[in-house]
């Protein structure tokens, strides 16, 4: 909705189409983080390409707007990290205190909509 807002504010046409539904099957704990971070990791490079074009097309308000995307992602790619290697040492005889101190998290809304 940000980028959609931004759109807005400088009188872009904007024309929103379908998204796919993400696969949701997975084989283990372990492998949904790690399909996890390969989307973040998908949606990190979507998120560099736009930069590049807003440089390339000199719309340093749009360039200006995608750096908060751009921290972003580094955030989400390094929490998951941080999830694959808390799993991994946790293992599966600790999955059930892991899963209890994943549920017990506070979400924190991170929205450049704020």
């Amino acid at each position: 909705m940000g980028l959609y807002n931004h759109l807005i504010e400088r009188d872009a046409p904007v024309k929103l189409l379908a998204i796919a539904a993400p696969d949701f099957s997975f084989v283990s704990p372990a492998d949904l983080l790690a399909k996890s971070l390969a989307h973040e990791q998908h949606i990190t490079k979507c998120i560099h390409e736009l930069y590049a074009m807003a440089e390339a097309e000199k719309d340093y308000a749009l360039r200006a707007r995608l750096e908060w995307y751009v921290e972003e992602q580094v955030e989400e790619e390094a929490s998951l990290k941080l999830l694959i290697d808390r799993l991994a040492m946790a293992g599966e005889a600790g999955l059930y205190h892991f899963d209890k101190e994943l549920a017990e998290r506070v979400y924190e809304r991170a929205s450049i909509l704020k």
